[in-house]
């Protein structure tokens, strides 16, 4: 049997990484990595073990709507040579199981379109809370973004809808099957399945100073101005009480500078971790972090499933209530865990 991973995040390759040992290990495996979320190749290929895999490839696959405007007959192109190439690359490759954790970008669509017609197996893996999602509302901008992909491309196929609602997946594996509805066979990924995906990673001393905090935003769309609103009142918080807080930022982050420079300001008890190599799950699992805090974002299930004597902050409610951030989306997994107190609000929101 042979085996597809198709990823475009570290994470993605992580969980890539132990399916491949512990699931697929008896099996001819392939792993196709892209940048939609404009991850560069090199950091990309960094978690990609030596050997592991019988072939990999990488194909961008990821074009700012704002170059394709200016250039149209050149990216498009760009664009549909590569379409091409990847497409073709896996009719040659002719994979059994095709392992994913989007289904919305539209070469994905492409792609399992044409599987599900030669009878392929698509395994869809939960990458984080978007699974879990009760309902997201798309924003103007994300709509016409998406059409104008669909116009310059004379794509006909692909579909707008929210993360894990394409219904192509015959296999789901993730840790709540309960609150992921869907007729595909389900697997859970238990606690300790989730641990060994973590320590599984390149082990890395990151002299953490005891009873620490982690700091870890999610790649968010709300006013830069709100962020750093948000950011000084939870650094002021720390440096005021002497407390050390590490920043790890989303991956996708590209604003690094100017948070960096924010960080400075907060020195020595705010401290920027800028290893490329590593996750925050992987500093969430060093015993010295006592705390994690974030937005919205999946760190905060995954340090739950990672630690049970850890303390979780979400900034969420701050967000809604003093700036007035309209959330556009609902997660069941989250509001479970704010419901049972396992997620306390900062600031007393």
């Amino acid at each position: 049997m042979k085996v597809l991973f198709l990823c475009f995040t570290p994470y993605h390759i992580k969980v890539s990484n132990w399916l491949s040992k512990n699931r697929y290990n008896k099996f001819e495996r392939t792993i196709i990595l892209s940048s939609f979320t404009c991850i560069d190749k090199d950091r990309l290929y960094s978690f990609v073990p030596e050997n592991l895999y019988d072939s990999s490839y990488y194909y961008h696959l990821n074009y700012k709507i704002s170059e394709v405007i200016k250039k149209p007959i050149k990216y498009k192109r760009i664009y549909m040579e590569e379409l091409f190439d990847f497409l073709e690359n896996v009719d040659k490759i002719n994979p059994d199981h095709i392992v994913y954790f989007s289904d919305n970008p539209i070469p994905y669509q492409k792609l399992f379109n044409k599987m599900k017609i030669k009878g392929k197996k698509l395994v869809f893996v939960e990458e984080g809370t978007a699974i879990y999602l009760n309902e997201y509302k798309f924003s103007v901008k994300e709509k016409w973004q998406f059409y104008i992909r669909k116009l310059l491309f004379n794509d006909k196929e692909s579909r707008l809808f929210y993360h894990g609602r394409g219904g192509y997946e015959d296999i789901v594996i993730l840790r709540e099957p309960d609150l992921f509805n869907s007729e595909a066979e389900k697997i859970r990924i238990s606690s300790e399945e989730f641990k060994e995906i973590i320590l599984n990673s390149i082990k890395i001393n990151f002299n953490i100073e005891k009873e620490s905090s982690l700091f870890c935003p999610g790649y968010t769309t709300y006013n830069k101005s709100i962020r750093n609103k948000i950011y000084e009142e939870i650094f002021d918080y720390y440096y005021k009480s002497r407390k050390n807080l590490y920043v790890k930022l989303h991956p996708a982050e590209k604003e690094i500078n100017q948070i960096r420079s924010l960080i400075k300001e907060y020195e020595p008890y705010v401290k920027f971790i800028d290893k490329l190599n590593i996750t925050s799950e992987d500093i969430i699992y060093d015993s010295n972090i006592k705390e994690v805090i974030s937005d919205f974002s999946s760190i905060l299930i995954n340090a739950y499933y990672l630690r049970k004597d850890i303390y979780l902050t979400s900034y969420a409610n701050m967000l809604k209530k003093k700036y007035g951030v309209q959330i556009n989306f609902s997660c069941s997994i989250f509001d479970k865990l704010f419901l049972e107190g396992k997620i306390k609000s900062f600031g007393g929101y």
